[in-house]
């Protein structure tokens, strides 16, 4: 489980690898959150939004590790098909989604607050929705 993740936007993989260190910078719109597992998160927002099984998007590799530090950061890639459809989601749609996922990580084990899943795919769609950039995790 991850205890802290930030969501961020940048231009390229590139620009996102260099962030691995710290974060994103005050140069790159972000959003943090702390204590769930942000890449498991990505697969399930993928199926649960793409309408794609878990599985389908796992193997297709639906996120991509950009850059892995040896303390254990990571930026990873969320799918241009999850981006696309949270960008395009609606409020309402977000916040099924975000209870889908709650109620999945309870029966798991991991409750996460409805409440707080639905702020955290709103801010992660908001993101999403900026224009010429890419959606990415960081996580440490």
């Amino acid at each position: 489980m991850s205890s802290i993740i930030r969501f961020f936007v940048a231009p390229d993989d590139e620009a996102a690898e260099a962030q691995v260190d710290g974060g994103p910078d005050a140069d790159h719109e972000s959003v943090t959150f702390g204590n769930f597992d942000a890449d498991l998160a990505l697969l399930e927002w993928d199926s649960l939004l793409t309408g794609r099984s878990f599985d389908d998007a796992l193997a297709a590799s639906a996120s991509a590790v950009i850059a892995d530090e040896d303390d254990g950061a990571q930026v990873v890639a969320a799918s241009l098909e999850l981006q696309a459809a949270l960008s395009r989601a609606s409020a309402a749609e977000l916040e099924r989604v975000a209870r889908q996922w709650a109620g999945e990580r309870a029966a798991e084990g991991e409750p996460i607050d409805p409440e707080l899943a639905t702020e955290i795919l709103d801010a992660v769609g908001r993101l999403a929705r900026t224009e010429e950039q890419r959606l990415y995790c960081w996580i440490s």
